[in-house]
């Protein structure tokens, strides 16, 4: 008998849930207690949920007006990284933005409030602009507002190669790397975000 299509989310999920129940495995091999066994099932549980038309307390919406999603603000801080590696390889700031920004589908990663429109007349910026704001605001810790990053935009930012760990023409090869995954995952975005 034939199984019904499941969409890309719906497979994302099944490897995420494979790699949940590796885990668990693993550290069940590992030694870990039951507390930790049954935390990692349970972000199992609520995924097979999910997949059943389920709403779990752990991932139910507590805030009315939530933002981007945490997946914009993954490719936002991608954006920060590959821009951050080509000013590691010597390129100027400005040049750096505006390669990042040229990146098919990078209008995907912007809306009214990350890329700075001015709210009295309405002007929208360069797009290599946003890129700039996103790669200061890592830099601080806050966005322009003062607020905490996103924690997927802070995880991503921190684990990025720091100045002076690699050679120039290492941070050239690590941006061309970064770049061809950031235009990968725009590439699997829907047009309509």
């Amino acid at each position: 008998m034939l199984k019904p299509h499941k969409n890309a989310a719906a497979e994302r999920r099944d490897g995420l849930m494979e790699f949940i129940a590796c885990t668990r495995h693993f550290l069940k091999v590992m030694g870990a207690g039951r507390d930790q066994l049954d935390k990692i099932a349970e972000y199992h549980a609520v995924l097979d949920d999910i997949d059943r038309g389920v709403v779990g307390a752990m991932i139910a919406v507590n805030n009315r007006n939530p933002g981007d999603t945490s997946q914009i603000h993954l490719l936002r801080g991608m954006a920060a990284v590959a821009m951050d590696y080509l000013m590691g390889a010597g390129e100027p700031r400005d040049d750096a933005a505006r390669q990042v920004a040229r990146i098919d589908g990078f209008n995907k990663l912007q809306s009214g409030r990350s890329i700075g429109i001015n709210r009295k007349t309405g002007e929208i910026p360069e797009p290599y602009k946003a890129v700039k704001e996103w790669r200061k605001n890592a830099s601080r810790g806050k966005d322009s507002a003062g607020n905490d990053l996103n924690k997927t935009f802070q995880m991503v930012w921190g684990f990025r190669q720091r100045p002076g760990s690699v050679s120039p023409p290492e941070f050239r090869r690590l941006s061309a790397h970064q770049i061809d995954r950031l235009r990968q995952e725009l590439g699997g975005l829907p047009a309509d975000l």
